[in-house]
């Protein structure tokens, strides 16, 4: 699932108008989150409780629009990866996984009164 989620997610690190209006990337994001989707199946009901991020969304949504593929790849994709990481974390292969980067707040620009600017004068 993870190996398929990191494909997901470096796909959605690109403009969203870039990806879907490719069709192999749009077919690219379809199998592997059906791939996704079809791993999560397999995971055992007491896992997913631990695993916090919304399932049944990840599961059994039925309407697989360009728009909701792009939702999984952007809400639920990172959430996953972030989420399951440590699960693998002792794997020599976890040495290669993506970590999802987290949002920094946007920095506020003050501006300079122009009292301000003439003491410095």
């Amino acid at each position: 699932m993870l190996e398929n989620a990191q494909w997901v997610y470096s796909l959605g690190r690109y403009p969203k108008k870039q990806v879907l209006d490719d069709p192999v990337d749009v077919r690219m994001l379809r199998e592997r989150i059906a791939a996704m989707r079809k791993a999560a199946g397999q995971v055992s009901a007491a896992q997913k409780k631990k695993i916090d991020i919304p399932w049944t969304r990840l599961e059994e949504d039925p309407d697989e629009t360009p728009e909701m593929l792009w939702t999984v790849t952007k809400k639920i994709t990172p959430r996953l990866i972030a989420e399951m990481r440590p699960l693998v974390s002792d794997t020599p292969e976890a040495a290669f996984l993506i970590s999802p980067e987290k949002k920094a707040p946007a920095k506020k620009l003050k501006k300079k009164s122009a009292v301000a600017r003439k003491r410095r004068k």
